[in-house]
Formats: structure tokens, sequence, C-alpha cells
């Protein structure tokens, strides 16, 4: 039986390892590549969130010393065939974070952010565990891209999903705007952003029209440049801790 801790928040899907995807078999994501591509070789990197392990492969593979930290303890031994070290535990609770072996060049909340009852506070308390010049990666859903408004505003519905933007482990939502001032708000300078999921209106009907198809680049440029909050499913931010931008 999982214990109160392990059970809380949420954190936990009915099905097991809902998150699932194993190295070598599972393409890396967009988004996953992007993150990828912002760590240093060689880097000291802390993973929250890793659940199987499959992106702490990659970044092994990178030449990186990996902890992995994670909350669902029925994910967390798989994660231990490709991390360095694994930590069990709720990345909240500052007795799970007193085990982590800090200070890390990178720390990296890659979906994690909007499972938390208080990410505010949980930032807040990483910055302590960066080393000097570190990085924070963020992947966050954007509650406010168009799919889910327009669901919202024709059918008037804001149903829970198994995983996505909706999922129903979700405790927080955030925009473009409010993911940057969270990060503002704990005690971060945002140093970029980046759109790595991005799903612009109608653009798949235009480019199934062959006399539109060659409009559907300039199409897509032009609606994310003027309402990227619209376009924009999974946003990337770079953050350091202030004073250290």
């Amino acid at each position: 039986m999982l214990t109160k801790t392990e059970s809380s928040r949420a954190a936990l899907h009915v099905t097991a390892l809902a998150y699932h995807a194993e190295p070598g078999l599972t393409p890396l994501s967009d988004e996953k590549t992007a993150v990828l591509a912002r760590v240093p070789p060689g880097a000291h990197v802390l993973e929250v969130g890793a659940h199987t392990g499959y992106f702490s492969a990659q970044l092994r593979a990178r030449g990186c010393t990996v902890t992995a930290l994670e909350v669902d303890p029925r994910a967390a031994p798989h994660a231990s065939r490709f991390a360095d070290r694994v930590v069990v535990g709720d990345v909240e609770d500052p007795h799970v974070r007193a085990k982590l072996d800090g200070p890390f060049d990178v720390v990296l909340f890659m979906h994690v952010l909007e499972h938390l009852v208080d990410p505010w506070t949980t930032l807040g308390a990483m910055r302590e565990m960066l080393a000097p010049g570190g990085l924070a990666i963020v992947l966050l859903p954007n509650v406010a891209c168009w799919q889910v408004r327009k669901t919202l505003f024709f059918r008037g519905t804001f149903e829970y999903e198994e995983t996505g933007i909706l999922d129903r482990t979700h405790l927080r939502f955030f925009t473009l705007g409010s993911g940057r001032g969270l990060l503002e708000a704990s005690g971060y300078v945002v140093r970029a952003w980046t759109p790595t999921g991005v799903c612009v209106p109608l653009e798949r009907r235009i480019s199934r029209v062959p006399i539109l198809r060659a409009l559907a680049p300039v199409w897509h440029r032009w609606w994310l440049a003027w309402f990227p909050n619209l376009c924009t499913e999974i946003v990337l931010y770079e953050a350091v801790p202030r004073g250290k931008a």
C-alpha cells in the first residue's frame, strides 16, 4: 500500500507508469529535443519528475551526471537503470530536497510545476540547489492555447484528460505570461522562452488544400508572431537565479 506522501496531491495516475517511454524505442519529442539542446554536455543535472528515466538516458548519453527525483515509487525503480542516483519523494517536501546531492549545473522541471500545490515555494527553494552560473529549464503547458479556448467557448466544457494540457493531475494552470510570472516571483530572471509545442488555427486545413498549401508556412509564422499565447501548447523557459543573470 502506498504511503500518504506517495499518494498525495494527485501525483499518481490510476494507470501505472502513465508517462513511460522506452529509450531507443520511443522517438524524442520536439520539446524534449529542445531541452536537451540547452543542457551543456557533461553537466551535473537534477531531473525533477524523471518518471521511468527516459530522458535521464538521453542526458547520460550526453555525458551528464544525472540525479533523478521521482515521486511515484512505481516508476522510480525503472529510472535507476539510467540515472546515476535516484531519490524517491516529493519535491515539495523539504526533507526530500535535503537528500539531493547539489549543487547542480542544470535543474529540469519538465511538466512538473503544474502538478504542485505550491510551485512558487518549491522554485524558490531550488534556487539554492543551482551552482554559480546554473540554469533552470522549465516546460509548462499553456492553458490559453486555442484548442482549450475553443472547447470552452463553443461547448462550455473544461474536461480533464489522462494526459495533455488538461491532465487530470494538474493542480495549477498557466499561460505564457503567468508562467513567466511564476518564475519571476520565485526569484528568477527568465533569460529566454521558446514555444516548443505549436498549433496554429486552421493550419492543417489550409495545408490540405492544394491551392492554399503554399500559404501554410506564412500563415503559421504570422499567427505565431502576433498571437503566441493562442498558438503555443507547450512553452520552454530558461531561467537563472536573480542576481546571477
